[in-house]
C-alpha cells in the first residue's frame, strides 16, 4: 500500500528527526504528516531560517522527541541542520519515476493510494505526458482496479471511525477519504454504501462539537469562526470566496477541472445548524450563532463582515463584500 511506501521512503522507521524537502508539495495531495503523526513524530513546517533557528535551538536541537520538518520547496536551510538531521527529498519524479509528472500534477484529484496500486507493478518507461495520461485513464482508472482500491477504503473507514478517541482532527481526514471515495464510484459507476462513516460523526458531533470551539491551530482554523482572524494574521491581500452547499463529494468533480490552478486542499468544522444563514454568518461575523443580531436573516450579514473587519484594523478602503459571479473589485 501507499502508506507504506511512503513510510519507507521518509525513512520513519529508522529516523527520529527528518527534513523532508516536499518539493512538489505532496503533502497538499497526501497528508502524511498525518501518518508521522500516528508514528510518534512532532511536525514542524520550515517557514524561514531566522524562524526555524529559534525552534531549533529552544525546542529541537536537546530534545528526545521525534520531529518531522516540513520545507515546503527548495527553502535555504542552515548548514548544520541540515546535518542533524535525516534529510528526504519528496516529489512526483522521485514517487512514481516511470510517470510524466506533469500529468500527475493536472490530475489534482487522482488519488495516490489507487495509482500506486498498479504502478508499484509498472516497468515500462511512461515519462511521455500522453502515454502517462493514457495510462491513468486506462489502467489506473479502470473498474477493476477502482473496485478493489474501494473494498480498501471501506475497510479504512470501518477501521477509523472504531477507533479509539477519534477526534476532531481524525474526523477531517475521514471526510476527505470518504468523499473521495465517492468520487471515484460515481466516476466510474460503481454503487458504494459509506452511510455508517455517516451515522458515528453524528455520534462524534454530539458528544465532541462543543469542545471545538476552543482549538486553535497555526496551519488551518478549525472552525468557521475562526476563519476571518485567520486571514488577519496573514497580513495580506486575501480573497474569501464563499459557494454555498459545497460538500466533500462536490469539490472533488469540481477540482477535477482545474487548469493552471495551485492550491492546498484543508477542511474546517461549518457551524450547527449548517443552514446558510447561521454557519455563512458565524463564516463571515466570526460570532456564534448565540451572538447574532437576527441569526436566521442574512439581512445583516455585510453589516457583521464589515464590523468584523474593522475590529481586525481593516480600512473600508480595504474591505469589499460582493455578492455574484462577477464582483467589482
Amino acid at each position: 500500500m501507499f502508506k507504506e511506501y511512503i513510510i519507507k521512503t521518509l525513512a520513519a522507521e529508522y529516523e527520529n528527526k527528518i527534513l523532508i524537502f516536499d518539493l512538489d508539495g505532496i503533502e497538499g495531495r497526501y497528508s502524511y504528516s498525518i501518518i508521522l503523526s500516528e508514528l510518534g513524530f512532532k511536525i514542524i513546517t520550515y517557514d524561514d531560517a531566522v524562524e526555524f533557528r529559534y525552534i531549533y535551538e529552544r525546542e529541537i536541537k536537546n530534545s528526545d522527541q521525534k520531529y518531522a520538518v516540513i520545507v515546503k520547496g527548495k527553502k535555504y536551510v542552515p548548514y548544520d541542520i541540515l546535518k542533524s538531521h535525516y534529510r528526504v527529498d519528496i516529489g512526483w519524479a522521485l514517487l512514481f519515476p516511470n510517470l510524466n509528472s506533469e500529468a500527475l500534477i493536472k490530475d489534482k484529484t487522482l488519488d495516490l493510494t489507487l495509482l500506486y496500486g498498479v504502478s508499484n507493478e509498472l516497468y515500462d518507461n511512461l515519462s511521455v505526458l500522453e502515454k502517462t495520461s493514457s495510462y491513468i485513464i486506462k489502467k489506473v482508472y479502470g473498474k477493476d482496479n477502482v473496485e478493489s482500491y474501494l473494498r480498501k477504503i471501506r475497510d479504512e473507514l470501518l477501521a477509523l471511525i472504531s477507533g479509539e478517541n477519534v477526534n476532531y482532527n481524525n474526523w477531517i481526514h475521514i471526510a476527505s477519504k470518504k468523499g473521495k471515495a465517492e468520487y471515484l464510484a460515481a466516476k466510474s459507476d460503481i454503487y458504494i454504501d459509506l452511510s455508517f462513516v455517516d451515522e458515528e460523526f453524528k455520534k462524534f458531533i454530539a458528544k465532541g462539537y462543543r469542545s471545538i470551539s476552543g482549538v486553535l491551530q497555526k496551519d488551518s482554523p478549525v472552525m468557521v469562526t475562526r476563519v476571518i482572524d485567520f486571514i488577519a494574521m496573514k497580513n495580506e491581500k486575501i480573497a474569501l470566496i464563499v459557494l454555498d452547499g459545497m460538500s466533500v463529494f462536490d469539490f472533488n468533480i469540481l477540482s477535477s477541472e482545474f487548469e493552471g490552478i495551485d492550491y492546498q486542499e484543508d477542511y474546517i468544522y461549518a457551524m450547527i445548524p449548517t443552514t446558510t444563514a447561521i454557519s455563512r454568518q458565524s463564516l463571515l461575523s466570526g460570532k456564534f450563532p448565540v451572538e447574532l443580531e437576527k441569526p436566521f436573516d442574512l439581512s445583516r450579514e455585510e453589516r457583521e463582515f464589515i464590523q468584523k473587519a474593522k475590529s481586525l484594523g481593516y480600512l473600508d478602503r480595504q474591505i469589499a463584500y460582493t455578492r455574484g459571479y462577477e464582483p467589482d473589485i
